[in-house]
Parts: structure tokens; C-alpha cells; sequence
């Protein structure tokens, strides 16, 4: 079970226009448990870091946020959309896709990201 830092949810918590907006731009649609997750605890900090995947452990920082207001608040550089600014180009293979093959969505301890894989479809 995943324990979380209530205390550093990121507010105000998104709506679905917001969401939809991030999507479209993404050219994907958020799986509906993380929608939901990002609606409860836009942005928050894991108590327990690490985890184990293909055989490594990681330890995740944060999760991402999506705010409206990402230029006017400390927390902006975790917005999803600033993600995208700052390692937009490796996100997919074809830059002519109207669509991201992998959409991060927390910070991994080493410069890496914890993302959504979208590479064998955009709605799943």
C-alpha cells in the first residue's frame, strides 16, 4: 500500500477541464485511477521512497501536479506541462505523432522519471 505525505498535496486540486486540457495536449487520455489520483493528491510526496522495478530500486521523490497556475507557484516545476517543456523531445519517438509514447508523472531520484507507457496505445 502506498503511503502518502498529506501535508504536501499540491492545492488547488485539478478539475477535469484542467485534465482534459493536459491530455489533449499530450495527445492521450490518463488512465481513470490516476485521473482520480490526481484529484485526491494532486502532486504529493510518497512516505516510503523507494520501490523495486525490473529488478532495481528506485526511490520516488514526488509525484507531478497539474496546476493552471505552474509559472506563479514555487511548487510549478513539478506540473506535468513543465515536464513536458523540459524533456518533451523524449517523450516520442515520431515527432510528427500527435501523441506522447510516455507521459511522466513522478520524479526518480537520479535525474529519471516514473511514466505512463503509451507506446502500444494513446487510450490505454
Amino acid at each position: 500500500m502506498l503511503h502518502l505525505k498529506g501535508e504536501t498535496i499540491v492545492y488547488p486540486l485539478p478539475d477535469e477541464e484542467l485534465l482534459r486540457s493536459d491530455e489533449e495536449y499530450w495527445g492521450i487520455r490518463f488512465p481513470d485511477d490516476y485521473r482520480e489520483f490526481l484529484k485526491t493528491y494532486n502532486g504529493v510526496e510518497p512516505v516510503e521512497k523507494s520501490f523495486e522495478a525490473i529488478g532495481h530500486l528506485f526511490a520516488l521523490t514526488r509525484f507531478f501536479c497539474a496546476l493552471e497556475d505552474y509559472k506563479d507557484r514555487d511548487v510549478g516545476w513539478y506540473d506535468l506541462m513543465v515536464m513536458d517543456m523540459q524533456i518533451g523531445e523524449f517523450l516520442q519517438r515520431d515527432p510528427d505523432s500527435p501523441s506522447v509514447e510516455l507521459a511522466p508523472i513522478g520524479e526518480v531520484f537520479g535525474e529519471c522519471f516514473l511514466c505512463l507507457d503509451y507506446r502500444q496505445d494513446p487510450e490505454h
